[in-house]
């Protein structure tokens, strides 16, 4: 992730529970090249549901953060904007891995 001032942050998902075609689980949190957390930036506790819908598949995307000051401090990183522009991406890139299977 690259925050509007330019700075950037590595991440790692650590997933708790998988039901495929269901929905997935766990952990975000930043994190250096090596994958070590950063215990200085928040933790993001999330859930992706996904159900079958008419015009395909709808995801369901639900962050929690321990308290209001750290969901504010990613926000104030530009995640609401990098949610976006992954969500506005997933046609693609769903369309690119049915391509190759």
């Amino acid at each position: 992730m690259v925050e509007p001032n330019g700075e950037g942050h590595g991440a790692v998902q650590c997933y708790s529970e998988i039901l495929k075609e269901v929905f997935f689980e766990g952990q975000d949190a930043f994190a250096d090249e090596e994958g070590n957390i950063n215990a200085l930036l928040p933790v993001t506790m999330w859930k992706n549901v996904f159900t079958d819908v008419p015009e395909g598949t709808r995801v369901k995307t639900f962050a929690q953060y321990p308290n209001p000051e750290a969901l504010q401090e990613v926000l104030n990183m530009g995640m609401e904007e990098g949610l976006k522009m992954v969500h506005g991406n997933l046609d693609e890139v769903l369309g690119h891995l049915i391509a190759v299977h």
